[in-house]
């Protein structure tokens, strides 16, 4: 779960201007693993996400904008785990080598009593297979629950 708040003041001698956001978001995933052979064990993992954030952006207490944004997004990320104990597993793979995403954002400019609409949709496919170093991940799962 996320949940975000922010706010930005810039304030002068004859005007300020603030910028204020919420964000809220959730996710869930599964993963599935494989025995290989003996302590070994490969696993593909599923995220799916959505986001929403919202700003408004006034100017000496006058709303000039608005922005919506939301986002949702399906993930995949494989790895390798390693049986140390029964209680304990060491793993290591690769964050999102396969995403894609839907983006939907709305932005309203308020000026003089005039309002401008815009809205844009977008929908892309990303691979992290080009930046390794950034997309390992190496870390253990501890193993709580009595078989």
């Amino acid at each position: 779960l996320r949940i975000g708040y922010s706010k930005n003041e810039n304030i002068s001698n004859s005007s300020s201007s603030t910028v204020t956001g919420n964000s809220y978001g959730a996710g869930v995933f599964v993963r599935k693993y494989k025995n290989f052979k003996n302590n070994f064990y490969g696993f593909l993992q599923g995220n799916l996400e959505y986001g929403f954030e919202k700003t408004k952006s006034e100017q000496t207490n006058i709303l000039i904008g608005e922005n919506k944004n939301n986002r949702i997004g399906l993930n995949l990320s494989p790895g390798l785990s390693y049986k140390i104990s029964e209680k304990l597993h060491i793993e290591a793979g690769l964050r999102e080598i396969a995403a894609i995403n839907y983006q939907k954002q709305t932005n309203k400019a308020f000026n003089q009593g005039n309002t401008s609409k815009s809205e844009s949709k977008s929908l892309s496919f990303n691979t992290s297979l080009n930046n390794f170093n950034s997309s390992f991940f190496l870390g253990f799962r501890l193993l709580l629950a009595k078989k």
